[in-house]
């Protein structure tokens, strides 16, 4: 029998909620991707570009982290709100295309980031562990469930 590692578990976990993300989008079409509601107010559009957004900024936390020991505060839930709004208004302008392009992009550079680290930053009861678990895919089954329950009230 072999041990599973904190890292091994969370990388399984990254690769398959990640995919379980994506399958919630098979047949949609265009124009539901702009309906507002799928998540909060946010469109699926606009979730997929919170979800980015996260992935890019889940790279920074870790980093820094490792790197210098600061942890990262980002305020109030209003003011992590604002953020969110800001992260997602970045991108506004982006067609579709472009906005699954930098999903994909976004969530390519958090995987090599993540496994490049060592097994420590893995621990879950670590402060990289914790943002991690829950900023990855954690947050990947968060919207994803969000997505699940709008496609299924319409």
């Amino acid at each position: 029998m072999t041990n599973t590692t904190d890292m091994q578990r969370a990388l399984q976990s990254f690769h398959q909620e990640w995919e379980e993300f994506l399958a919630v989008f098979q047949n949609l079409s265009e124009e539901e991707y702009l309906l507002p509601g799928a998540v909060g107010y946010w469109s699926v559009r606009e979730a997929l570009l919170h979800v980015a957004a996260w992935d890019v900024e889940l790279v920074v936390i870790v980093d820094k982290y490792r790197r210098t020991g600061e942890k990262s505060d980002y305020g109030t839930d209003e003011e992590v709100d604002e953020l969110n709004e800001d992260q997602v208004q970045e991108k506004h302008d982006f067609s579709m295309e472009q906005v699954w392009k930098h999903l994909h992009d976004s969530h390519q550079q958090l995987a090599d980031f993540l496994t490049g680290l060592p097994e420590e930053a893995f621990d879950p009861k670590s402060y990289s562990g914790d943002w991690i678990a829950t900023d990855s895919f954690g947050h990947y089954v968060e919207h994803r469930e969000n997505i699940e329950r709008w496609k299924a009230s319409r």
